[in-house]
């Protein structure tokens, strides 16, 4: 239950010298400009010719929400990359802002990327987009497996909102690990400072704010509390601090549990910002017993305003609101910052649909009831909006589409994926059978290679 990332790329163009001798530049090759991609780990991919837990991509029409185009990003994964493994609830595949590389998280069966070669290791597999339907090619000499520390089992990543870092959390045996990247020359990751804590505390980083000035994780504390910590980013190095109040409690279990206190209460769904970064909006699953003998499942979304200097978190009038008998903890951001959107993360009977929250733009608040703005499939594990605003994506046991109304803000259906929506085999990559982890890519400059 991890926020999703959708970014714009731009490429890089190169001209030939004046002068009648000049040699002429090489032609572009790539994805055109305004091509629009959207890429998802292949999770549970079993049987034989299935490549499990590779990335593939569609190309995305952001007039009329279609579809289209399936096919995997990558060339022969099993044999260079092995399978990605990536938890289909992690978020963990995102694009870097203002430039060309994809990164994807997970668990290498087989890696024949040097200078590390082995087997059954963790860690971000790193890539460029180079052909024109949105295929990934290798960051070149790109070392892997190398961190100080061996990467445990990922908990989330994100990148700043000016595409320089690379955030990534892990668990290694009882050790947590806050870990943060430079993306160098070539998208190759620059490892820096590590923030680590040995305890029942763990973190999941979550988000970077559209400003790029701070990092926010999931806390969860051990008596069944869950928190936000907050990092103010070093705009030179890329280093993390922990901000003064952080973490910042958000809901507060109760002693009354049945299992005892320390167990699910509460967890820590997705987190979005409005594109000012003055407003966080982070929902949270609670799941209660009545009469201690049924256990249900509510959804609060709480909205924080953001102290502009420090990065503080203070409470918005109204927050939170409170949807009884509902997991909609996945939220995703209008670009123009009017609405918000929550889907269903599990095939509740009474499932809702996806909800849409019109914002006050003064005060960030969101009404206490929720407009229904589309149907949907009823387990939304992730929800994207395009760069253009005028197209959302559900991510769950299909791929949907839907055309934004941008004065209403209400849906319409526009596409789907399924298991059989790609290619069939023998072909050299049939089509998933889940969806997992995805994000959304435009270009926006001239490729050339």
């Amino acid at each position: 239950m991890f926020l999703f990332c959708s970014i714009f790329l731009a490429g890089c163009a190169t001209g030939g010298s004046s002068g009648s001798s000049s040699v002429p530049s090489p032609p572009p090759s790539g994805p055109a400009p305004g091509s629009e991609f959207l890429y998802f780990e292949n999770s549970d991919a079993n049987g034989a010719g299935y490549a499990g837990g590779s990335i593939g991509v569609v190309s995305l029409n952001p007039a009329s929400g279609t579809l289209s185009n399936f096919q995997d990003a990558i060339n022969d994964p099993t044999d260079d990359f092995g399978p990605l493994n990536i938890d289909p609830d992690q978020t963990v595949i995102f694009s870097s802002a203002g430039s060309k590389y994809i990164y994807a998280a997970g668990t290498g069966a087989v890696n024949s990327i040097p200078p590390s070669p082995g087997a059954g290791k963790s860690g971000i597999f790193g890539f460029t987009i180079n052909g024109t339907a949105g295929q990934l090619t290798p960051i070149s000499g790109y070392g892997l497996f190398d961190p100080q520390i061996p990467f445990g089992g990922p908990t989330g990543m994100t990148i700043d909102g000016s595409g320089k870092y690379l955030y990534f959390s892990d668990q290694v045996a009882y050790s947590n690990y806050l870990r943060e990247f430079t993306i160098g020359a070539g998208g190759v990751l620059q490892e820096g400072p590590i923030i680590s804590i040995t305890s029942a505390v763990n973190w999941n980083v979550q988000a970077a704010d559209p400003t790029g000035k701070y990092v926010y994780a999931w806390y969860d504390y051990a008596n069944g509390n869950i928190a936000l910590s907050a990092f103010a980013i070093n705009a030179s190095t890329g280093t993390l601090t922990e901000i003064t109040g952080s973490p910042f409690l958000v809901a507060t279990g109760s002693s009354s549990w049945p299992f005892g206190s320390n167990d699910l209460q509460f967890v820590g769904g997705s987190i979005t910002f409005s594109p000012s970064g003055k407003f966080l909006y982070a929902s949270v699953v609670n799941y209660p017993f009545i009469g201690n003998s049924t256990l249900v499942t509510n959804n609060y979304i709480y909205t924080f305003a953001i102290a502009p200097v420090t990065g503080a978190l203070g409470p918005v009038p109204g927050s939170p609101v409170y949807l009884p008998n509902v997991d909609a903890d996945q939220l995703v951001m209008h670009p123009s910052g009017k609405f918000l959107y929550a889907s269903p993360q599990t095939g509740v009977a009474n499932n809702p649909g996806i909800l849409m929250f019109p914002i006050d733009a003064t005060s960030g608040a969101i009404p206490a009831t929720p407009i229904s703005a589309g149907a949907g499939n009823s387990y939304y594990r992730q929800v994207l909006i395009d760069p253009s605003g005028n197209v959302l994506v559900g991510r769950g046991t299909t791929m949907d589409s839907f055309t934004i109304n941008s004065s209403t803000g209400l849906l319409t259906a526009a596409g789907s994926l399924t298991a059989t929506s790609g290619p069939i085999p023998p072909t050299p990559t049939p089509a998933p059978l889940n969806f997992g982890s995805s994000v959304i890519a435009i270009i926006v400059g001239l490729r050339i290679t």
